[in-house]
């Protein structure tokens, strides 16, 4: 999940208000049930605009976990070019898979106003400045490796069932190399998407 300081910014400047109370609160886990309690909870104490806060801080806690696994998915799946170009292509691409994916999550579409705000997020430049702060999280960008490992796990471990012969497995430091050339592209990309993303 995104750090307080990151909900607190983009609370901020995508809603005018910052709720560290509300932080608390929703780090606290979720279920439909849960979230109806909470939303009456905060609209009560702090107001109408509180819901929409809480509903901010679930929509980016689901964007990083959704942010997580696509980019797992589309750094191994791609061959790594180090040009402006390919930033651009990958984060377009990127965009509308996640985009398409907080639409469709039963979490964001169980809150009161989650909709609304990634079509809010995602209509403007405030999509690169979130992307920004979540790909630059030291616990993002090894959650992204893990996630790189298991899907080199998973590929042979398919290969191992289809040809029955260890010699059908990629070896370990093809793994090695192929998550280390993709991390140094993410740290690539990060910094062709600063000029753009980062909002301080």
């Amino acid at each position: 999940m995104p750090s307080h300081a990151v909900h607190r910014k983009w609370g901020s400047r995508i809603l005018g208000v910052a709720l560290p109370e509300v932080d608390d609160l929703a780090e606290a886990g979720w279920s439909a049930e849960r979230y109806r309690e909470a939303s009456a909870y905060v609209a009560e104490r702090f107001g109408s605009e509180a819901v929409e806060y809480l509903d901010l801080h679930i929509v980016l806690d689901r964007m990083e976990g959704l942010l997580r696994d696509l980019a797992a998915r589309t750094l191994m799946s791609m061959e790594p070019v180090f040009d402006e170009d390919s930033v651009r292509e990958w984060l377009r691409d990127l965009i509308g898979q996640l985009r398409e994916a907080l639409l469709s999550d039963s979490a964001v579409a169980g809150t009161r106003v989650g909709p609304a705000l990634v079509d809010r997020i995602f209509g403007g430049e405030a999509i690169y400045g979130i992307i920004y702060d979540i790909l630059s999280s030291e616990d993002f960008q090894s959650e992204v490796t893990s996630a790189m490992v298991d899907i080199i796990l998973g590929e042979r471990y398919h290969v191992k069932l289809a040809y029955r012969s260890r010699e059908a497995a990629r070896d370990d430091t093809w793994g090695e190399e192929a998550i280390g050339k993709r991390i140094e592209w993410l740290l690539y990309a990060l910094d062709t998407l600063k000029d753009r993303g980062r909002q301080d």
